[in-house]
C-alpha cells in the first residue's frame, strides 16, 4: 500500500473537525429538536392527554396541578393530582427514566416515586361505594366495546422493566363503612414503602406464562406509623397498630432460594408482633418464626363483643412457634416449638351479676403440629391461679350464661379426623368461690391443684389424673387414677378428710324436714369407670361429732347424735347391685326418739311430699324378663356395732310428759344379709338409770325379700315411778313405787307378727287418783290386787298378734290393747282367777248356797270357802265382802214351816215326830187345822184334805216379819266369815256387807255372795 502524501497528510486533520463538527451540529439539532418535542409538543400533550385517559377510564374528572416531562433529567413529574369526588390525591410523582433504556430491552427507571398519596373510601348507602360509579362506567364500556377491539386491547406480555429506586408515600389512607353487617372505619397514617434494584428481567419461572412472575427486588421496606380500626357499632370501638415495619433483604418471584424477611408491629397497649423468617413464592413455601409479646386481649374482645356472651376485663397474651407452609396445588403446614401463654386474663357477664373467671396465667408449650399427619402435640398445659367465681339458683347455673355461645349449624360429618397428643395438663393454685341455694354457705375452694398425662385424642391409652384442693379452709380432697378417653373405662382412689356437712343444709332441706348442726367426713374410696359410669366402688370412712336435727316445728329439736360412725370395707357394684360391708361402727350414739303433744313423732314424716312427678329410674343392671323391673339390691353386712350409746325416749303427748333412757347401749348385729333364708344374731346391752339392765337379742332379717325377726328383749328392776305418767293417763292413777321386768318376744313371718310380753312386777304401790280423758274404765286396784301374789309380784303373760301389712297395724296400739284386754278379763271374772288359785274347778265361787231357811254351811259351800280362802291366800291385797241373801220363795215357806213346826212343839209333838213326820205329827196338824181352819167349813171339805194339805194350808195363814228374812241373811253372811276365820284368814281381810237394801234382796237361791275389792 502507498504511503499517504503529505498533503493528504495536511488534510487529514481537517476533515476530522469537520466530521466532529458536524457530528455535533447534528447532535444538537437533534437536541433542539427533542428540547422542542418536549417542550412544544410532549408536555402538552400529557397535560391534555391526562385527564381524557382517566375521565375515558374512570367516568370522572382529574384534577392536577402539572404533568411535565424533563427532557435533561429524563424525568416524568406530576404533581397535585385529585379525583374529582375526592376518591385519592397525590402531592407528587416521579418517574426518572435511565437513559440506558434506549439501549437496553427494558424500561429502566432511575427513580419512582409516589407521595402524599391520600386515599378515602366510603360506603354511601347499603348498595353503593364511593368508587361504584367508576365501576358501572368499566363495566358499560365493556358492553359497548366489539369483540375486535375487546381482542386487540387484551394485554400481552408484559414489558420488562428496572426500577433502580422505588418509593411509595401513602400519606392518608380512609376506609369507611357504615353499612355492612360490622360496620367500621379504618385508616391507614404514614404508609412508605422503599425498594431498589427492582427488575422483571430474570429468568421466568417454569410455571411462569408471564415476564412478571420474574419480578425481583433489594431492600424491601414498608413502614406504616399507624392503623387506626373503629367499629361503628352503637357504642364505638377503636383501637390502633403502630410502627408496623416489614423488610425483605432480596425479593424474587422465582427462584427455589427462600427470601428472607422480618415483619414488627406493636398494638395501643405496646404489645409487639415479630415474625422474621423466609418465603418462596415459586415453590409456594414459607418458614419461620412469629411472636407475639403482651397483645392485649381487651381491644380484641370490644371488636367481637357481639359474638361474645362475656366482657374481657383484662387480660394479655404471648404466642411464640415455628412455621412452615406450603401453599401449592395441595395446601399443608407445619408447626415446631409453639407456645401460647395468657397472663391476668379477666372474664365477666355484662347480664350476670357476681360471676367472673379469672384464668391467672395460662401456658401451653411444646406445640408441634402437622396437617398432613393431622396430628397436634402439645407437651405442657399450664393453668396458674385459676379464679371462678358464681351461683346456682335452682337450675339456673351463672357461669352457662357467661358461655352461652349462639348455637352453630351442626358441621358436616368428615371421615378425616385430628389426633391430639397432650403430654401433660396442670392446673395449680386455683380458686372457686360459688354460691347455690342447695348450700348455707358460700362453697370457697381453694388450692385447687389437677395434673393429667398421657392424654390422646382419638384416645389410644389411659390418661393419669391427679385432683387435690382444700374446701373452706379444712376440708382437703385428693383424688388420683386412669381414665381412657375414648372408653371412659378408669379407675380412680381419692381421699376425703374433715368435709362440714351442715353447709348441705339447704340440699337436705329441700327433700326433708331435717339440719345438720355439726358433722365432718372423712372417706378413703376406690371407683372404677365402665363407659363412663361408675362400676365398682370400695370406701372407708367415718363421720365425726354428727348432730342430726327435726326442722318444720316450734323449734329445732335432736334427733340422732354420735361421736364418730366408721365404716370399713364398704365395697358396691353398682351394675350387680351388691352391696357388701365389713363394719359399721357406732361410738356413743345418742338417739332421740319423742312422742309431741298432738300424738305425732319426732321420726315421723321427714321426707317433704313431692309435686307428685317422678323420672322413670335408669335401671343400674338387667332387668328382669317379665316385669321390665330392676332386681333388688344384693346386700351384706357382716357387723353393725355401738358402743356406749343413748336411746331417749321422750312422750309429751301425757298428762305429766314422760322421759327415759337407756344408757350404754353396747352391743351388735352381725352377718345382715339380703339372702332370703338368712339371719342376723342381734345382742345389744345396756341400762336404764345406771342399774337396770336392757337385753336385745335374737335374730333378724329385715333386709330379706319377706322380713323376718325372732328377737327377745329385756328390762330389769325398771322404778315404775318413771312410768307414772303412763298409768296416770292410761289407769287413772300415778304410780309412787315399784319395780318393772319385762321379756318380750317378737316373731315376725310372712308379715305376720307374734309376741309374747311377759311383765314382772314388785312392789307396786299406786299413788293419787288421776282425772285423765283417756284412762280405761276398769277397776285398777281390784286388778292389781287380783294379780299381785303374795310375794308383792305381778307376773303377767300378754300375747299379740297382728298383720303388718294393714294399713291401721300400729303396734304400740295392739300391745296396749292387748294388756288392757286381760286386765278387763281378770277384772270382770275375778273369782276364775281365784278358782285357779285355789286349785278348785268350780267357776262360781262368788257364790255360796244355803239351804232355804238356814245358815248353816253344808259341804259344798265349805269346799268353795276353802278354794276361795286359798286364793285370797296367794293374793294378800284383796278384801273378800260378803253379803247374805234370802230367796222369797224357798226362804219365806221354810221360815213359815220352823214357826208352825214350833207351834206343833208347843202342842205336844216330839221334835223326833216333827222331822219324821210320822202318825204323831198327822193328827197334830189335823188337831191343829181343825182349830184354826176347819170351823165353818162343812164336814166333807175336812176329810177330803189330807195331813199334807192341811199343812200347807197352815203354812198359808203364818206372816213373816221382813225383819226375819233380814236376820237370816245377815246370819248366813256372818256364817262365811267365821269360817274363813277359822280357818285362817286374817279378819281384816273380810268384810260383811250388811247394807238392808241388798241383804233384803231377793236371789234365785238361798245363798251369800261374795265380791273382790283391791
Amino acid at each position: 500500500m502507498p504511503s499517504p502524501s503529505p498533503r493528504n497528510k495536511r488534510r487529514a486533520p481537517g476533515a476530522a473537525a469537520r466530521i466532529v463538527k458536524r457530528t455535533v451540529q447534528i447532535a444538537a439539532g437533534i437536541y433542539l429538536a427533542y428540547l422542542g418535542l418536549t417542550v412544544l409538543v410532549l408536555n402538552p400533550l400529557l397535560e391534555w392527554l391526562t385527564p381524557r385517559l382517566y375521565q375515558t377510564q374512570t367516568g370522572r374528572t382529574l384534577h392536577f396541578n402539572e404533568v411535565r416531562y424533563n427532557p435533561f433529567t429524563l424525568a416524568l413529574h406530576a404533581g397535585q393530582l385529585a379525583d374529582h369526588e375526592g376518591l385519592w390525591a397525590i402531592d407528587r410523582v416521579l418517574l426518572n427514566v435511565s437513559a440506558s433504556t434506549l439501549w437496553r430491552r427494558a424500561v429502566v427507571l432511575d427513580e419512582m416515586t409516589v407521595a402524599g398519596l391520600r386515599v378515602d373510601i366510603e360506603q354511601i348507602t347499603p348498595e353503593r361505594w364511593n368508587f361504584s360509579d367508576i365501576l358501572e362506567h368499566q363495566q358499560a364500556r365493556a358492553e359497548a366495546t366489539s369483540p375486535r377491539e375487546q381482542a386487540a386491547s387484551e394485554p400481552g406480555e408484559w414489558p420488562l422493566l428496572e426500577v433502580n429506586a422505588l418509593q411509595l408515600g401513602i400519606a392518608r389512607a380512609d376506609v369507611r363503612a357504615p353499612y355492612l353487617a360490622e360496620p367500621f372505619a379504618a385508616s391507614v397514617s404514614q404508609f412508605g414503602f422503599a425498594a431498589r434494584a427492582i427488575t422483571t428481567a430474570g429468568e421466568l419461572a417454569a410455571t411462569a406464562r408471564r415476564s412478571w412472575a420474574t419480578f425481583a427486588a433489594h431492600d424491601v421496606r414498608l413502614g406504616i406509623d399507624r392503623i387506626a380500626l373503629e367499629s361503628l357499632r352503637e357504642e364505638p370501638v377503636a383501637t390502633e397498630v403502630r410502627d408496623i415495619r416489614l423488610e425483605v433483604e432480596h425479593f424474587a418471584v422465582a427462584g427455589t432460594e427462600g427470601v428472607p424477611f422480618a415483619l414488627t408491629l406493636a398494638d395501643e397497649s405496646g404489645g409487639r408482633l415479630f415474625w422474621h423468617g423466609t418465603f418462596s413464592l415459586e415453590q409456594a413455601t414459607s418458614e419461620g418464626r412469629v411472636d407475639i409479646e403482651g397483645l392485649s386481649l381487651r381491644p380484641v374482645w370490644e371488636f367481637l363483643r357481639p359474638q361474645l356472651p362475656f366482657r374481657i376485663a383484662s387480660g394479655t397474651a404471648d404466642l411464640g412457634l415455628d412455621y412452615r407452609v406450603q401453599w401449592a396445588d395441595t395446601p399443608r403446614w407445619e408447626l415446631r416449638d409453639g407456645g401460647v401463654r395468657l397472663g391476668d386474663i379477666a372474664l365477666t357477664s355484662p347480664s350476670v351479676a357476681d360471676t367472673r373467671v379469672a384464668l391467672g396465667q395460662l401456658e401451653v408449650a411444646g406445640v408441634t403440629a402437622d396437617s398432613e399427619q393431622r396430628q397436634l402435640s402439645i407437651a405442657r398445659l399450664l393453668l396458674n391461679a385459676p379464679a371462678v367465681t358464681g351461683w346456682n339458683r335452682g337450675e339456673e347455673i351463672s357461669l352457662l350464661r357467661l358461655f352461652d355461645f349462639p348455637a352453630d349449624e351442626p358441621a358436616e360429618a368428615t371421615d378425616e379426623s385430628w389426633q391430639l397428643v397432650l403430654q401433660h395438663a396442670e392446673l395449680r393454685q386455683g380458686s372457686v368461690d360459688w354460691r347455690a341455694t342447695q348450700l348455707e354457705q358460700p362453697l370457697e375452694v381453694r388450692e385447687l391443684s389437677v395434673s393429667a398425662d398421657g392424654i390422646t385424642w382419638p384416645a389410644q391409652q389411659q390418661a393419669g389424673l391427679e385432683l387435690s384442693l382444700r374446701l373452706g379452709g379444712d376440708t382437703e380432697l385428693r383424688v388420683a387414677g386412669n381414665l381412657h378417653p375414648g372408653t371412659l373405662n378408669g379407675e380412680f382412689e381419692g381421699e376425703l378428710k374433715q368435709l362440714s356437712l351442715p353447709q348441705f343444709n339447704p340440699l337436705l332441706a329441700e327433700f326433708a324436714y331435717l339440719r345438720l348442726d355439726t358433722g365432718t367426713l372423712d372417706t378413703q374410696w376406690r371407683l372404677t369407670l365402665t363407659e363412663g359410669a361408675p362400676g365398682d366402688i370400695a370406701s372407708s370412712g367415718a363421720l365425726h361429732q354428727f348432730d342430726l336435727r327435726r326442722t318444720g316445728s316450734e323449734r329445732e329439736t335432736p334427733l340422732a347424735v354420735w361421736e364418730q360412725l366408721t365404716w370399713r370395707g364398704l365395697t358396691m357394684a353398682l351394675p350387680e347391685q351388691r352391696l357388701a360391708i365389713e363394719e359399721i361402727a357406732l361410738r356413743q350414739p345418742d338417739i332421740r326418739f319423742r312422742i309431741n303433744r298432738d300424738g305425732t313423732t319426732n321420726f315421723g314424716e321427714l321426707m317433704k311430699a313431692g309435686d307428685g312427678k317422678s323420672a322413670p329410674a335408669e335401671s343400674a343392671g338387667p332387668a328382669t324378663e317379665d316385669t321390665g323391673q330392676t332386681p333388688p339390691w344384693q346386700i351384706a353386712i357382716q357387723r353393725i356395732s355401738s358402743e356406749q350409746g343413748v336411746l331417749r325416749f321422750a312422750d309429751l303427748s301425757l298428762p305429766y310428759p314422760f322421759r327415759a333412757n337407756i344408757e350404754a347401749f353396747t352391743g351388735a348385729v352381725t352377718e345382715l344379709s339380703s339372702d332370703a333364708g338368712r339371719r342376723a344374731q342381734v345382742d345389744f346391752r345396756g341400762n336404764v338409770g345406771g342399774y337396770a339392765p336392757v337385753i336385745v337379742t335374737g335374730e333378724a332379717a329385715p333386709l330379706a325379700p319377706t322380713p323376718e325377726l325372732d328377737v327377745k328383749l329385756s328390762f330389769d328392776n325398771v322404778d315404775m315411778a318413771l312410768l307414772s305418767p303412763y298409768s296416770s293417763t292410761y289407769a287413772g292413777y300415778a304410780i309412787d313405787r315399784g319395780l318393772i321386768s319385762v321379756n318380750l318376744q317378737y316373731a315376725l313371718e310372712d308379715e305376720r307378727i307374734r309376741g309374747s310380753n311377759r311383765v314382772l312386777v314388785r312392789q307396786l304401790q299406786l299413788g293419787e287418783r288421776v282425772e285423765s280423758p283417756r284412762a280405761v274404765d276398769l277397776p285398777i286396784r281390784l286388778a292389781l290386787a287380783l294379780l299381785t301374789d303374795a310375794n308383792g309380784v305381778i307376773d303377767l303373760n300378754v300375747d299379740v298378734t297382728g298383720d303388718i301389712g294393714d294399713p291401721q297395724f300400729g303396734l304400740g296400739d295392739v300391745i296396749r290393747r292387748a294388756f288392757f284386754n286381760a286386765i278387763r278379763k281378770v277384772v270382770t271374772s275375778p273369782f276364775r282367777l281365784l278358782a285357779q288359785l285355789g286349785g278348785s274347778r268350780a267357776e262360781d265361787l262368788d257364790s255360796i248356797p244355803f239351804a232355804p231357811g238356814s245358815a248353816a254351811l253344808e259341804s259344798a259351800a265349805v269346799e268353795k270357802l276353802a278354794a276361795v280362802k286359798r286364793g285370797l291366800e296367794q293374793r294378800p291385797k284383796l278384801l273378800l265382802s260378803v253379803a247374805g241373801h234370802t230367796d222369797q220363795d224357798s226362804d219365806v215357806q221354810a221360815l213359815r214351816a220352823q214357826v208352825l213346826g214350833r207351834q206343833l212343839v208347843e202342842q205336844g209333838l216330839s221334835e223326833a215326830s216333827l222331822v219324821a213326820r210320822d202318825r204323831d205329827w198327822e193328827r197334830a196338824v189335823t188337831r191343829l187345822y181343825e182349830e184354826r181352819l176347819a170351823a165353818g167349813r162343812a164336814d166333807e171339805e175336812a176329810e177330803e184334805l189330807s195331813a199334807g194339805q192341811q199343812w200347807q194350808r197352815l203354812l198359808d195363814t203364818i206372816d213373816i216379819n221382813p225383819g226375819w228374812l233380814r236376820g237370816l241373811a245377815s246370819r248366813r253372811a256372818q256364817e262365811v266369815k267365821q269360817h274363813l276365820i277359822d280357818t285362817g284368814l286374817p279378819p281384816d281381810r273380810v268384810l260383811i256387807d250388811a247394807s238392808a237394801d241388798r241383804a233384803a234382796a231377793s236371789a234365785d237361791a238361798p245363798q251369800a255372795s261374795l265380791s273382790l275389792e283391791g
